[in-house]
């Protein structure tokens, strides 16, 4: 059976179209004119009227009673003859010929409409059977419109373009991405224009003046299944008259665009939208150019000072699926402010913005909870930070902290670097080096000390460096008196022969024992 999406259904104007392009004269009463005919039939006096049809019916043989009638309520009409009382009303959609036309010839010309829409739309559903992409579909329509179309994104990088003429605005070539895109100072322009402001909130097709582009543009903006704009169709008033009955057309291919894009990011790790491609440019060290970086972060209405943290969230073998994948990103874009979203090394990696609604992490992280236990995922989060060219070391701190927070097995769901960066820190010291290798030799020696005269030496220095040399607070600790302390002390500073006054002393110490014990 086939959806609404896969039948392109007519409306009464694309027939009006049909009738103005070969010059018949018709006048038309419309007012509920929706996208939902699939056919032509002649009235015949005892024709059992079904909806979905648009009938072609001689103005006598209108029942004089047909007010009355529920069955003719809503019904699409092609009269030729004088106007009925009463058709022109709400309840019909109706289009007047006069009284002299051929209504055979007529039906042959309506079934020739339908036809040629017909032959258009399941050309494009071949394409997207055959596993075609956003590019065919728009080669495909470019016959249909005849006007040249294009699509571009949410960054106003171009999606697609299979023609392109020399009235229209000339594309620029990203140098980082190599992609196409609307040029600079045409996006500026739109900033500030008030009714392009507007026309990102509308939905369905709609016309753009030609007072920015001195041509007239048929646009559909593009909102994925989570509501957020992902881009604008646009067909470009330059070779020929756009027709009222191509605003239905261009929503109808917006439909198949769509469903070649969601095919696109799910069958394919390949796409990546340009800001995605740019921030990983960024983060594998390839772009560092500040002023480029820049540029590219205007595109994102971001500032390189902006408060920036990378969360980078952690996907089990199982739900490594690409659909699933997809949708948590597109979700979590769509709610919350501030976010890129996009899978990256295994893993998903939301860039977030703190900056553009003034939050701090933990609300940010409040707000993210839900979809984090909800998805069933582990979060590893970096610090904040404002230089965007820092990103590349946060991305790693994110991933610090996911691994470190997997390894320790708690029912912990996130994880903060900055509680793991001594677990690293003594990692990385003992990547080369063992821990005997690596820890103080006086230290060492102490606790050689204590396993050969059974006494607590190691363990009292330990508490007392912790405890910031406080004498008090180390005694009670240990469930010692005072003078035992000041006594181990003594022994202790004659096995070690260090100054415990000197602060890189004590780190040395501290850092031994976190090191010894990680590695007991």
């Amino acid at each position: 059976m086939k959806t609404a999406t896969s039948c392109f259904l007519l409306n009464m104007q694309m027939i009006i179209d049909g009738f103005n392009e070969m010059g018949i004269r018709v006048n038309a009463y419309i007012s509920n004119d929706r996208g939902c005919l699939l056919g032509v039939h002649m009235y015949h006096p005892h024709s059992h009227l079904r909806e979905g049809y648009v009938y072609i019916i001689k103005s006598e043989d209108i029942p004089k009673d047909f007010l009355a009638d529920p069955k003719w309520d809503g019904m699409y009409l092609i009269v030729v003859g004088d106007m009925v009382k009463g058709l022109d009303n709400n309840q019909y959609v109706v289009s007047l010929l006069p009284d002299e036309t051929d209504e055979w010839k007529i039906y042959d010309f309506v079934q020739y409409i339908f036809e040629y829409n017909r032959n258009w739309s399941n050309d494009l559903q071949q394409l997207l059977n055959d596993n075609q992409g956003v590019d065919e579909l728009c080669k495909a329509s470019y016959e249909y419109f005849k006007n040249p179309l294009f699509i571009h994104d949410s960054s106003f990088y171009i999606v697609s373009y299979p023609v392109h003429s020399t009235k229209m605005t000339k594309w620029e070539q990203d140098p980082i991405t190599g992609l196409y895109m609307v040029p600079l100072n045409v996006i500026n322009d739109f900033k500030l224009d008030e009714e392009y402001i507007e026309t990102l909130k509308t939905q369905g097709a709609r016309m753009f003046s030609e007072y920015q582009r001195g041509y007239r543009i048929l646009y559909v903006n593009i909102w994925n299944s989570n509501n957020q704009y992902e881009g604008r169709l646009c067909i470009n008033e330059v070779e020929n008259p756009i027709k009222p009955g191509q605003f239905l057309a261009a929503e109808y291919l917006v439909k198949l665009i769509l469903i070649a894009l969601r095919r696109r990011s799910i069958q394919t790790e390949g796409y990546s939208r340009p800001f995605e491609s740019f921030v990983k440019n960024v983060i594998s060290k390839k772009l560092r150019h500040r002023e480029t970086i820049e540029s590219n972060l205007r595109l994102k209405n971001w500032k390189i000072n902006d408060l920036y943290a990378c969360i980078l969230l952690g996907i089990e073998e199982r739900d490594r699926d690409m659909m699933t994948v997809v949708s948590t990103c597109s979700f979590i874009e769509s709610t919350l402010e501030g976010s890129f979203t996009f899978p990256y090394e295994k893993n998903i990696l939301i860039l977030v913005n703190l900056s553009i609604n003034g939050e701090r992490l933990t609300d940010y992280m409040s707000k993210l909870s839900v979809i984090i236990r909800e998805g069933l995922f582990m979060a590893g989060i970096s610090n904040v930070y404002d230089d965007f060219c820092e990103t590349p070391g946060y991305y790693r701190q994110a991933q610090i902290a996911l691994e470190y927070g997997m390894k320790s097995g708690g029912m912990l769901w996130q994880f903060y670097f900055k509680d793991f960066p001594m677990q690293y820190i003594t990692d990385m010291a003992t990547w080369e080096l063992t821990a005997n290798e690596l820890c103080s030799d006086r230290l060492l020696a102490l606790k050689k000390y204590d396993e050969n005269n059974s006494s607590n030496l190691f363990n009292t220095l330990d508490i007392y460096l912790k405890n910031e040399r406080n004498a008090m607070k180390t005694s009670r600790e240990l469930y010692i008196h005072r003078s035992t302390l000041l006594y181990r002390l003594e022994k202790i500073n004659d096995i070690l022969q260090l100054d415990l006054d000197d602060a890189d002393t004590r780190l040395y110490l501290s850092l031994s024992y976190y090191i010894l014990q990680k590695n007991h």
